[in-house]
């Protein structure tokens, strides 16, 4: 893997978290809420189909699919 590869796997910019949930068992939750917890300052996008249009509770919207901004040097998760 390149540097810059591992620059953007590393330090994301942007990150979103793939079947992100609203409950606390699950892993989805356990990353939302350490991103938010760990002060990581780009944006978060929940990503879950079951949920589209509800909100994480921080005002960020669940969406049903990443959404794809060229050059935002962003991670899936």
């Amino acid at each position: 893997m390149s540097q810059r590869g591992l620059e953007a796997l590393l330090r994301p910019k942007s990150i979103a978290v793939i079947g992100a949930s609203m409950k606390p068992q699950r892993a989805g939750y356990l990353m939302m809420r350490n991103l938010l917890a760990g002060g990581f300052n780009g944006p978060v996008m929940p990503v879950t189909p079951r949920l589209e249009g509800g909100s994480w509770g921080t005002g960020m919207a669940y969406h049903r699919e990443p959404a794809v901004y060229p050059g935002s040097g962003g991670a899936l998760y």
